[in-house]
């Protein structure tokens, strides 16, 4: 039970309740761009497309369905580089996996080995953030009770109901349907060390401001 935060009026008391815990992301979301720059876009945007099957290739051989990933962005840029005019050309792929630092490791290996122009990104999450936001407003409720109750005592009274209840709203990911796994096999290639490394946390804080009856 967190510390008494309330105000009291005839026959009502308003108290705000409070709960928050951490949980291990489960899932992760891997941004993958290919870069080429040349003088022409044909040629800029052409290396860019053998990077990403070169790496396409090695998923799928590695029992990766390809299908489960995601195109996100192309684009052929031309801007000035030192003293020329170069085009840069990019492919964007984006898709969600079980978070795991193997799979991570697994990633960036493919990249390191096909000596792949690459920007690499990670965004961590819970696949059932929304299951953990219930269980947290309800545990915050209780604490708002815990403390109504208090007060009520300190008046001589007791808790009869709720007036009104006020819940915070938030945007909650939804997780992906398509997820990648890569065959058991391919992951004793990854590093013997930082395939140990856990996953990050995500913070979870729910609060709901409720007027209580008392009598």
């Amino acid at each position: 039970m967190g510390s008494l935060n309330g105000s009291h009026i005839s026959g009502k008391v308003f108290v705000k309740g409070k709960a928050s815990e951490e949980f291990i992301c489960d899932m992760v979301t891997i941004t993958i761009t290919f870069h080429h720059k040349e003088l022409s876009g044909a040629k800029a945007s052409q290396e860019t497309t053998k990077q990403c099957e070169q790496f396409l290739k090695r998923l799928a051989e590695s029992g990766v369905d390809i299908a489960m990933l995601r195109l996100h962005n192309d684009s052929i840029d031309r801007r000035s580089y030192s003293d020329e005019e170069e085009v840069n050309a990019s492919r964007t792929i984006q898709f969600d996996s079980q978070a795991s630092a193997t799979t991570v490791n697994f990633i960036l290996k493919i990249i390191q080995d096909e000596l792949l122009d690459a920007e690499f990104s990670t965004e961590y999450y819970l696949s059932n953030e929304e299951e953990l936001r219930k269980q947290l407003r309800r545990r915050a409720l209780e604490d708002s009770k815990e403390n109504a109750e208090l007060l009520a005592q300190a008046a001589g009274k007791a808790i009869v109901g709720i007036d009104t209840i006020d819940m915070n709203h938030h945007q909650m990911r939804a997780a992906s349907a398509n997820n990648i796994s890569i065959r058991h096999e391919f992951h004793d290639i990854c590093q013997i060390f930082s395939k140990k490394l856990s996953m990050p946390n995500q913070n979870i804080t729910e609060e709901v401001d409720v007027t209580w009856l008392i009598g």
